[in-house]
């Protein structure tokens, strides 16, 4: 017998966005708990195909806010073997990209 769960299940209304064409895009986030925190990437091309990625663990006590710089930080390090590429970080507060192309300035946008 299945069961209905008593409370429905709102619709996050997330999705993946994909980049202009000739762009990498760099999604990442992380999980915070009292003594350490994770840190994951996923690396796509413009038609969603998955180029790589990854995560770590990392022994620190930081605010959910900190443990998303240091996944900037840890994207950062990833995207300098990258030509062309975007960066999106989504937290309960804000969307912040970093738009960078060869001979170019980063250009942040925060929504």
């Amino acid at each position: 017998m299945v069961f209905k769960p008593m409370l429905p299940v709102p619709p996050s209304g997330k999705c993946w966005l994909k980049p202009p064409h000739d762009i990498v895009k760099i999604n990442f986030d992380t999980v915070v708990s009292p003594e350490k925190i994770g840190v994951s990437m996923i690396v796509r091309d413009s038609d969603g195909f998955v180029l790589g990625g990854g995560g770590s663990v990392i022994d620190a006590k930081m605010t959910a806010a900190w443990a998303e710089f240091k996944a900037l930080e840890e994207s950062i390090k990833l995207a300098k073997t990258l030509r062309s590429l975007m960066l999106e970080l989504q937290s309960g507060h804000s969307i912040v990209k970093l738009h960078y192309l060869p001979n170019d300035s980063p250009t942040w946008y925060s929504k």
